[in-house]
């Protein structure tokens, strides 16, 4: 690992940001909304989950990414930056709760996730350039730039996500803060869970079987990356 400037900017990216942002969940929700702790459980543990088993999966499975971190570490990269779209959208989550409201804080939060992500993403990239080894890989991505090689993937995969995020705790809130229905913490956590880890597994196996398609066809890698 390089010293300076790199090694500095990924303590902060890797490490001092999403720990202090999950902190912040964990305190925010009860010292400031007054919800018990099972409402910032839920937030953390949702992403962490498809953290494990969705991205996890993806990644051991396809190769849709070359993390050069441990699994448990990027799941909970996954989680903590999940958790800021509802702490800086908590206006919005707070919101009375009808379908207008629901889809606002999925809008709202897919659009934030999608330009953090990128933010991530191309850092975790400009990084594999200083360090040995390096932090990510996309095998798959076209070799143009760093930008065009996270903007493959990076509108839908994240910006779903973030949508994923933004109706779940919406509802999550509705449910167990307004309406106190703590028994319902941990399926609600499994139920989302499990839909954002077979909807992303769905989507990156989708992309793997077109480009055994393209690749049988002839067409050239980097066509292959862009479609």
């Amino acid at each position: 690992m390089t010293t300076g400037t790199a090694t500095a900017v990924q303590r902060w990216m890797y490490w001092y940001i999403p720990i202090a942002m999950m902190l912040g969940n964990f305190l925010y929700w009860p010292l400031v909304r007054g919800t018990s702790v099972a409402y910032p459980f839920f937030v953390a543990m949702s992403p962490l989950l498809f953290g494990l088993f969705g991205v996890g999966l993806a990644t051991r499975r396809w190769k849709v990414w070359i993390w050069h971190l441990s699994y448990v570490h990027v799941a909970f990269l996954y989680s903590a930056y999940a958790v800021q779209l509802p702490l800086f959208l908590n206006d919005t989550i707070a919101q009375p709760y009808n379908a207008l409201s629901v889809l606002k804080a999925g809008v709202l939060c897919g659009l934030l996730n999608y330009l953090t992500g990128t933010v991530f993403d191309v850092h975790s990239l400009d990084e594999g350039g200083l360090l040995e080894g390096g932090l990510l890989e996309v095998p798959n991505s076209t070799k143009e730039s760093i930008v065009k090689s996270v903007s493959n993937y990076n509108f839908t995969y994240f910006g779903w996500l973030g949508f994923c995020v933004g109706i779940q705790s919406k509802i999550a809130y509705h449910y167990l803060v307004e309406l106190r229905q703590l028994n319902l913490t941990v399926p609600l956590t499994v139920v989302f869970a499990a839909f954002m880890s077979v909807t992303v597994v769905a989507y990156c196996a989708i992309g793997h079987f077109r480009r055994l398609r393209a690749r049988a066809a002839g067409v050239p890698a980097g066509v292959r990356a862009a479609s």
